[in-house]
C-alpha cells in the first residue's frame, strides 16, 4: 500500500473516531441527569434591633435535574446565587421570654421561593435534598422611653403660635440589648433643632440623639421621630382683674395698691368668644410682715391662652395695724 493510500485511511480512521465521539457526546449531554448544588441561605424580614437569629442553618442542598448543556450554565450561574428567607412570620408570633425559641422550616413548603429565586432555565427541575432548616431566634432585653424634646425651638409668623402641646409620635421607643448597658441610659432626646416660620399646623421629622451608640450591642427600635405642631391665628386680648391677697399668717392685715391689674394674652381667633374674665384669677402672696411689695401672678387662665403680661406686675402692700 502507497504512502498516499496509508494518509487517506487515516484522515478517515480520524474522521469517524471524531464523528463517533461528536454523536457520542451529543447523546450523552441530551440524557437528563441529577444534579447536586449547595446553595447560600439568608435569613430576612425580622426586627434585627428586637430580635437576634442565635443560630441557623446557613445552606441547603438541591437536587436539579437537567441535561449536560443546561448543566454547564448552570455551573457558571449558580455559584452567584443564593436564595433569602423572609422569617418576620415567625418572629412576630414569638411569645415574651428570656430563652431562644427553636424553629424548623419544612423545605418541601419552600419550593415556590427556590424555584421563584434561582431563575433557572425552562425544563429543569429543582427538589431538595435537606429536608429541614433549623434556626434559633432570642428575644433582646428591652426598656422603653418616652422622646423628648429637647432644645427644639419654634419660630412662627407674626400672629401665629403654637395650639395646645406638640405631639411626638411615636410617643415610646424602644431600646434593645443588654440589662447592663440598657441601665445607663435614662431618657431619649431630640437633637437640637431650630424650626423656623411656621406658619400652619405641620408634621416634622426630628433625629434622636443616639446615645446608644455608646454601646456597640444596642439597638433602637426607630432613630427619628415625628413631631406635629398644631398652629393657629392668635390675636390679643385683656381683662381687668381685681387682686386676690394671700397671706401665710391669717393674722395679718394688709391692702394692696392698686388693688386691680390688667392681664393681657394670646388666644387663638377660633377661641376668642369663649374666654371670660371670670375664667381669670390674679393673686398676691403676702408671706412676711417686711415685705411692702410683692409679684402679681395670674394662677388661674384657660389652658387654651398664653399669658402675655401683667400691668403692673408688682404692687405695694400696706399693712395694716
Amino acid at each position: 500500500m502507497s504512502k498516499a493510500s496509508k494518509r487517506r485511511n487515516a484522515r478517515a480512521f480520524m474522521v469517524v473516531l471524531v464523528t463517533t465521539f461528536l454523536v457520542w457526546f451529543v447523546a450523552s449531554m441530551s440524557e437528563e441527569k441529577e444534579y447536586t448544588a449547595t446553595i447560600p441561605v439568608d435569613y430576612i424580614g425580622y426586627d434585627t434591633a428586637r430580635y437576634a437569629l442565635v443560630s441557623a442553618d446557613t445552606a441547603v442542598a438541591l437536587s436539579i435535574r437537567s441535561n449536560g448543556f443546561r448543566a454547564v450554565g448552570r455551573s457558571f450561574s449558580l455559584p452567584a446565587k443564593h436564595i433569602t428567607i423572609n422569617i418576620g412570620s415567625l418572629s412576630r408570633g414569638m411569645p415574651d421570654s428570656e430563652e431562644a425559641i427553636a424553629f424548623v422550616l419544612r423545605t418541601d413548603r419552600l419550593q415556590e421561593t427556590f424555584d421563584s429565586q434561582l431563575h433557572l432555565p425552562g425544563h429543569v427541575s429543582i427538589l431538595p435534598i435537606t429536608e429541614r432548616l433549623h434556626l434559633k431566634i432570642a428575644q433582646r432585653c428591652f426598656k422603653a422611653f418616652v422622646p423628648q424634646l429637647k432644645n427644639v425651638d419654634f419660630t412662627f409668623t407674626m400672629g401665629r403660635g403654637v395650639y395646645g402641646a406638640p405631639v411626638v409620635s411615636p410617643d415610646t421607643v424602644f431600646l434593645y440589648g443588654s440589662m447592663e448597658h440598657l441601665s445607663q441610659i435614662d431618657q431619649l432626646t431630640t437633637v437640637p433643632a431650630t424650626i423656623a416660620n411656621v406658619v400652619a399646623s405641620s408634621t416634622y421629622t426630628l433625629q434622636l440623639d443616639p446615645v446608644w451608640q455608646r454601646f456597640p450591642d444596642l439597638r433602637v427600635s426607630t432613630t427619628e421621630v415625628q413631631v406635629h405642631v398644631p398652629v393657629e391665628e392668635y390675636t390679643e386680648n385683656s381683662y381687668t382683674l381685681p387682686l386676690h391677697l394671700i397671706a401665710a399668717d391669717t393674722l395679718l392685715r394688709a391692702r394692696v395698691y392698686p388693688t386691680e391689674v390688667k392681664v393681657s394674652f394670646w388666644v387663638a381667633k377660633k377661641d376668642y368668644a369663649n374666654t371670660r374674665s371670670n375664667d381669670f384669677k390674679a393673686v398676691v402672696s403676702y408671706n412676711s410682715a417686711a415685705l411692702s411689695t410683692a409679684r402679681v401672678v395670674v394662677s388661674e387662665f384657660p389652658d387654651f391662652v398664653r399669658i402675655k403680661s401683667v400691668q403692673p406686675d408688682t404692687v405695694q402692700i400696706v399693712r395694716i395695724k
